[in-house]
């Protein structure tokens, strides 16, 4: 091709097509119904054979629409059923919703540490809100979303809520209240004006949908009225926070979020004409569900981060470690995506389905976050432990305090290299300077022995929480009260992993739980296999729940089994490798068995993904309006 013709003027027909704007404002309702619909409202000079063209199609269409529906399409006529836009994925300004959530969920889990019960309240508190926040918003999207300057500007706002959730999110401590008064305030500002906008919106799809108000105006007006009412009372909270005062007023809030929620699914559940059916809301939860699983990725390149900063050497167990925190975010994904069957879902079951995400996201969440600690607390362990055996050493090798003294400055020396003391500012190794001098005149009698072993009991306490603090592991200094005691530093640090090991394996076991409900719920037939696979997670998702009984009264078991490399391998064990897969093995294995099963027996397997009460209208099936849901 030459060149001129690369660089002409001549122009496909394509090309001269041209950009379409973008309207101030767009009706959600789709073109020809919204046409129809004025058609029927005004009279026009038309002849006999174009009004029955016109009636053939908008009957065509109505059975199209309504085949496809929860009602049976002779109980409708065209007028009175409005025919919104229909979403099939994802739109690109949802997307990018997305991405602030994203950005929040990120900053707060990097600067919230859980160490004990009110910073897990809070870490918990912090996400409900933003969740059911971007839930609301994103049930409004699948139905009623259009792309419009309007719909732009309250995008906009909706990405300033996020936005306040980031500001908000380093002073959001519920067990600090009187301190982070200002905090409290905007946040409740925050949850009001996200409300606010909804209740707009909701507004401006009630406005366009006034030939349809028999149907639509009491279920929006309920929505609206609920949106309105929850705004009035976060402003009410707003109040309830007092400088210097303590207050339970957030509790207010986690109650409005999920009356909201349930109130917004319940309307939608009794008038399915403003429902679900035919949206991407599977998508949605499901796109929000991998955010949550890529948080655990995240955290865990944060921890090797950590471990490369602070070390020199990885062991083969550390390593390990970090392969067994990627199988668990990469099972999880298996459990969860490997069950969705977007054709068998009900209008009523897909939005419980849906609802369900809130325990099954704080559980994926704690669940990484708990594998996330638990890398850096083994390699803190496996080279703590390491160090020990160094101080250790030096004292049975040696007769008097000058030995002793100087085979210790060799050792720390070493140890000083493992850790990269001297290329990492954070881990300048600790002063031992008097402890050399109490061990000056050391000599080998019982009475000497029984002193120098407390002192370098006390150096082995110190260079342990040394090591915790290379790697992040830091307890809370106020909860200290300025105490230098090596031991209640290291039992502070117990305290930490005490709280950890608890929300780590109950959630991961809740994970298997709520999967099995979710197995249950969405479906309402199931075959023999799926009947199994629910009962493989309610078993082994129960196991995993009662570990986190062995940490009570700090007992011995629990202490032996909290300082060795197998808390996040059992966890894989369960989920995935052992026994050929025990979970995901056994659940597929059950799948392929029942499948084979019906197939040696002719049976017809679309009998499970619809309802026995199913019509043939012209080869189409027609799901009977109880069984649907």
């Amino acid at each position: 091709m030459r060149l001129r013709e690369l660089l002409g003027s001549h122009q496909s027909q394509e090309s001269l097509i041209p950009r379409k704007h973008v309207p101030w404002i767009a009706s959600p309702l789709e073109k020809d119904n919204h046409r129809a619909t004025e058609h029927g409202q005004h009279d026009h000079p038309e002849g006999h054979h174009g009004a029955k063209s016109r009636l053939r199609e908008n009957t065509r269409a109505q059975l199209e629409f309504d085949s496809s529906s929860d009602e049976h399409p002779k109980h409708h006529l065209h007028n009175d059923t409005p025919h919104f836009k229909k979403h099939h994925e994802a739109s690109s300004i949802e997307l990018f919703y997305d991405l602030f959530f994203v950005a929040n969920l990120a900053t707060f889990t990097a600067n919230a540490e859980i160490s004990d019960g009110p910073t897990l309240a809070s870490y918990v508190g912090f996400m409900t809100l933003m969740w059911f926040t971007w839930l609301q918003t994103s049930l409004f999207d699948v139905r009623f979303g259009t792309e419009s300057v309007f719909s732009r500007i309250c995008k906009a706002c909706s990405f300033g809520v996020m936005t306040g959730f980031a500001i908000v999110g380093p002073q959001f401590r519920t067990y600090e209240v009187e301190k982070y008064t200002r905090a409290f305030r905007s946040m409740s500002l925050i949850l009001m004006t996200s409300r606010l906008i909804l209740m707009l919106q909701y507004g401006v799809v009630l406005y366009y949908l006034r030939p349809y108000w028999k149907k639509t105006f009491v279920p929006l007006t309920v929505i609206m009225a609920t949106l309105l009412v929850a705004a009035v009372i976060f402003l009410g909270l707003f109040f309830d926070f007092q400088k210097d005062e303590e207050s339970k007023g957030y509790v207010g809030w986690y109650v409005v979020v999920g009356v909201e929620a349930f109130v917004t699914i319940a309307t939608s559940s009794k008038w399915r004409i403003i429902g679900f059916k035919h949206t991407h809301l599977v998508e949605r939860v499901g796109l929000l569900t991998l955010i949550i699983m890529g948080e655990g990725i995240i955290g865990m390149t944060k921890a090797v981060t950590y471990i490369m900063k602070g070390s020199t050497y990885l062991s083969s167990s550390v390593i390990g470690q970090i392969i067994c925190a990627v199988l668990i975010i990469y099972f999880l994904w298996m459990l969860y995506f490997d069950q969705i069957e977007h054709e068998r879902f009900g209008t009523i079951r897909q939005q419980v389905w849906t609802l369900l995400h809130y325990p099954l996201h704080i559980a994926i969440l704690l669940t990484v976050e708990g594998s996330t600690q638990f890398i850096k607390w083994w390699i803190a362990n496996d080279n703590s432990n390491w160090a020990l055996t160094k101080i250790g050493d030096s004292w049975q090798s040696s007769e008097t305090g000058d030995q002793l003294v100087g085979q210790l400055k060799v050792n720390l020396e070493e140890i000083a290299g493992r850790f990269n003391a001297n290329g990492n500012k954070d881990a300048k190794l600790p002063d031992f300077s008097s402890q050399f001098k109490l061990m000056a005149n050391y000599t080998d009698t019982d009475e000497e022995n029984e002193r120098v072993v407390e002192i370098v009991s006390d150096m082995g306490f110190t260079l342990y929480s040394w090591a915790c603090g290379i790697y992040g592991i830091k307890p809370d200094e106020e909860k200290l009260e300025g105490s230098k005691d090596p031991t209640e530093k290291l039992l502070a640090i117990y305290e930490i992993f005490w709280v950890v090991f608890i929300f780590f394996f109950s959630c991961a076991g809740a994970v298997l739980l709520i999967l099995a409900i979710m197995y249950w719920f969405g479906k309402s037939h199931k075959s023999g296999g799926e009947w199994a696979s629910i009962g493989v997670r309610v078993f082994f998702g129960l196991g995993v729940t009662l570990l986190a009984i062995m940490a009570k009264d700090y007992s011995d078991a629990w202490v032996n089994y909290i300082t060795s490399p197998w808390i996040l391998p059992t966890v894989v064990f369960v989920y995935g490798i052992a026994n050929n897969g025990l979970v995901i093995a056994l659940d597929n294995l059950l799948v392929w068995f029942s499948n084979r099963h019906l197939a040696i027996h002719g049976h017809n397997t679309m009998a499970n993904a619809i309802s026995y009460g199913e019509e043939s209208n012209g080869g189409h099936y027609v799901a009977d309006n109880h069984h649907a849901a």
